[in-house]
């Protein structure tokens, strides 16, 4: 299955490495790509804010943004849909993980909704 035949997506992508890795054209490809397939997705974001005004909440993009506590720094980027589990690393370690295990992706997804729940939502764009 892939991401196009998902229902939700969520992520947690770090400010510091969103540019960079996996970077601005591949973001704005899954972006369409997801819309287009009428997938949801709910994004938290880490790490010190950015002033460039990208990637908000949005209701023709169907995503839902919130950044997590100030404090609260992930270098790598994290994909949650189905039963898998993406890990992208930043640039300085350069990898890439994709676990398929529905054990692994409901202890992520806990995670995940225990960042969603102290996050702050982001306006719409």
């Amino acid at each position: 299955m892939s991401i196009e035949e998902s229902k939700e997506v969520s992520a947690i992508m770090s400010n510091s490495e969103l540019f960079r890795t996996p970077g601005f054209d591949f973001i704005n490809d899954l972006i369409a790509r997801r819309a287009k397939a009428g997938i949801n997705m709910r994004v938290i974001r880490t790490g010190p804010g950015d002033s460039r005004d990208l990637w908000r909440s949005s209701k023709k993009d169907r995503r839902e943004l919130r950044c997590a506590p100030e404090d609260f720094e992930m270098g790598v980027t994290t994909y949650l849909f189905d039963d898998k589990v993406s890990i992208i690393s930043s640039r300085a370690e350069h990898y890439a993980l994709s676990i398929q295990s529905p054990e692994f992706f409901a202890f992520q997804m806990s995670l995940f909704e225990i960042l969603w729940s102290v996050s702050a939502p982001v306006s719409a764009s």
